[in-house]
């Protein structure tokens, strides 16, 4: 839904206003570089616990 809004910002901003749309872009790059890393370190807790239960059995 975030991506699907930004994805209209994104639209409408590179037709019509550049300093509009370099205020959003880099709102959201802070916004999707921060998601990113939360979602890496989500996917490398998942990955040691598969690899957890795995030693277990």
């Amino acid at each position: 839904m975030i991506v699907f809004y930004f994805g209209i910002i994104y639209f409408f901003s590179y037709k019509k206003v550049d300093l509009f749309f370099q205020r959003y872009f880099s709102l959201y790059e802070l916004v999707h570089g921060f998601t990113t890393r939360i979602n890496i370190l989500i996917y490398l807790l998942l990955e040691l616990s598969i690899k957890n239960d795995l030693t277990n059995i």
